[in-house]
């Protein structure tokens, strides 16, 4: 089944009663962003909603992404955790039919909001703490025997995983998605886990063996920082993504600076020469951690994964260039590893009614289609020291899920991450920063890279002569992907083109004006914008594409037409966000059948919220101009009392 979409969601969940299926969490409020959306957490297949009901704090997973016969696990999970009865883990209920969204209904799981704090969150604070560490490990060790008796595996042992609390003495795990149980062992995995603590080999792997390997990564991470706590900051821990250890140094222990360090320790070299023999070795031949440390049959184990060569950087989720709006905007709606050079910080109020503080971190110009992080009032006060100006110009990497913000009003759209604590932030060396972006140096191939797309559109009128500057300045224009860089990029290929004619020279640059780029892909999923195929061959592709460059080049009936297409999903799917910012192009120049329809979709909610305020403001400037239509709508809402 088609599950909706993490923008129809954000949509619904304003209103838990109407959303909700399940009585008790009808009553129930969301917190809130600075923007007015619901605070959500994303882990795999499900986004997590916080709900508090009369004090009570449940999870509402919601899913977005279909995985295979999830019922069916669920139920299998519920029934071994029943008759376990463990403090392990938290009272759930699998909802076949619990959240409307979006027209359609899909499953939910209603969980107990755990204690304490993710173990990401709370190595964080207490690296340093030595008894606070050793009292973790034999949680963990503990935790471990556990599973191991009763033939059970959580499947994503990790930071986000796993809940702390009592200086470490308990800990709970969440997110049950891809459990094993014996009952399920002929449906196979559902996901993999974090690659930053699971074995090379693990693959296909589907037993009560899947959590060995983590817990021995985690073992070993929290020794390593007893005898070395610097390793924490030195490794970029934290963020939910590893802890000391990630998947590069099992692949290419070799080449790990962590395992050579660990390799030469008196205390830890035992332990460390115990691991890369289990790195090299095949998934089945690992042991329990308890066997790991013993030494068990470990030693005379074959190697069948010998240490490879160095590679790109392996990440926990997609690593995406925060200048490149085009790559992040195809991965709006997913967890993901954001890294970028920072241009613009901004500080203000919240405009919702609590009116409470924000940072922006911009990697581009806010006036143009960018990607961001926001972190508000919530996530300022898990900062030591907020983030200033100072940061400008600093490369940082986060973590978070990707959300698309589009705001007519404004003429942008902005991709953004919430932050919601500051280890979901790391400031990087730039060769730790182009390492991970598996990029060379930026002075090199990126010698604009600092430039808005105003600055570039100065540098074109200032070098419309020379040929080599025209041509990095289209390659640097083509990365940003977004409309105003499309538009100076066609300019300067013109120019490139005329300098062409005049020069027996022939320069290359990356894609020639005669092939128009295809619309954007939303952020929606199965809202993906194509050509529908049983249109006559090239006709419907050539005048789609005619349309898009007449729309770009401002011509406000080409904008009108083409946002009408994506809203009735003719020739194109059907994509609200889309017509929503070419209404208002077209709207912004003045067409008064524009302006209308931008007021209706404002009234009735489609690509944003229901917005009566902004619904009048366009109707009436539609009415003005004698659009009857427009007239009409506006008197129904006076009528109604949806504006004054």
């Amino acid at each position: 089944m088609a599950y909706p979409s993490p923008e129809e969601y954000a949509i619904a969940l304003q209103v838990p009663k109407t959303a909700f299926l399940d009585s008790e969490l009808q009553r129930g409020s969301i917190p809130f962003t600075g923007l007015g959306l619901p605070v959500v957490y994303s882990g795999g297949f499900a986004l997590t909603y916080p709900v508090t009901v009369a004090g009570k704090e449940y999870a509402a997973r919601c899913f977005h992404r279909e995985s295979k016969a999830l019922e069916q696990r669920y139920q299998a999970i519920d029934a071994r955790l029943q008759a376990l009865r463990s403090s392990y883990f938290l009272d759930f209920k699998f909802l076949p039919q619990g959240v409307r969204a979006g027209g359609k209904t899909a499953p939910l799981v209603k969980m107990a909001w755990a204690s304490g704090e993710t173990l990401g969150i709370f190595l964080g604070k207490n690296y340093r703490n030595t008894g606070v560490l050793q009292n973790l490990a034999t949680s963990l060790r503990n935790l471990a025997i556990f599973l191991e008796n009763n033939s059970i595996a959580h499947g994503d042992i990790q930071l986000g995983n796993l809940m702390v609390a009592d200086a470490g003495r308990s800990i709970q795990l969440i997110d049950y998605d891809g459990m094993y149980v014996d009952a399920l062992q002929t449906l196979g995995n559902s996901e993999f886990g974090i690659a930053h603590f699971q074995h090379p080999q693990r693959k296909n792997a589907w037993n009560a063996r899947l959590d060995r390997f983590s817990f021995i990564v985690l073992h070993l991470a929290l020794k390593a920082l007893e005898a070395y706590p610097e390793l924490w900051d030195q490794t970029y821990s934290g963020g939910e993504q590893w802890a000391v250890l990630k998947a590069n140094d099992f692949t290419s222990p070799d080449t790990s600076s962590v395992l050579q360090k660990l390799l030469a320790s008196p205390q830890l070299s035992v332990l460390a020469q115990l691991f890369v023999k289990l790195c090299q070795s095949s998934f089945d031949a690992i042991p329990p951690l308890e066997g790991f440390l013993i030494a068990h049959n470990i030693r005379d184990l074959p190697v069948t994964a010998p240490a490879q060569k160095p590679k790109s950087y392996i990440g926990a989720y997609p690593v995406l260039d925060a200048a490149n709006y085009a790559m992040c905007l195809k991965q709006a709606g997913r967890q993901v590893e954001l890294i970028g050079r920072i241009v613009e910080m901004e500080t203000g109020w919240s405009w919702n009614r609590r009116k409470t503080p924000y940072v922006f971190i911009n990697f581009g110009s806010w006036k143009e289609e960018i990607t961001k992080l926001s972190i508000w009032a919530e996530g300022l006060k898990t900062f030591s020291t907020p983030p200033d100006k100072n940061w400008i110009g600093k490369w940082v990497t986060a973590t978070g899920f990707l959300e698309l913000y589009p705001n007519p009003q404004a003429r942008y759209t902005h991709l953004s991450i919430s932050v919601l604590h500051a280890n979901q932030v790391h400031i990087l060396p730039e060769d730790e920063a182009l390492y991970r972006l598996g990029a060379a140096p930026p002075s090199a191939t990126r010698p604009f890279l600092n430039n808005n797309v105003d600055g570039l559109k100065n540098i074109f009128e200032q070098n419309i002569g020379d040929a080599h500057t025209l041509t990095q300045l289209a390659e640097e224009l083509e990365r940003r992907g977004t409309n105003s860089a499309w538009v100076l990029k066609m300019r300067v290929e013109l120019a490139i083109q005329d300098l062409q004619k005049k020069s027996s020279t022939s320069l290359t640059f990356p894609q020639p004006m005669v092939t128009p780029r295809a619309p954007q892909k939303s952020a929606v999923p199965n809202h993906t914008t194509k050509i529908i195929q049983d249109q006559p061959q090239g006709a419907g592709k050539t005048a789609f594409e005619d349309l898009r460059v007449r729309a770009e080049w401002r011509d406000a009936e080409a904008q009108f037409e083409l946002a009408r297409m994506y809203h009735e999903g003719r020739g194109v799917s059907k994509d609200y966000h889309q017509a929503m910012q070419w209404y208002w192009k077209a709207a912004e120049q003045g067409l008064a059948k524009a302006q209308f329809a931008l007021g209706r979709m404002y009234e009735h909610g489609l690509g944003a919220s229901p917005d009566y305020t902004h619904a009048a403001e366009w109707y009436r400037k539609a009415a003005v101009q004698g659009f009857a239509d427009a007239q009409y709508a506006l008197g129904l809402m006076y009528e109604k009392g949806l504006c004054t």
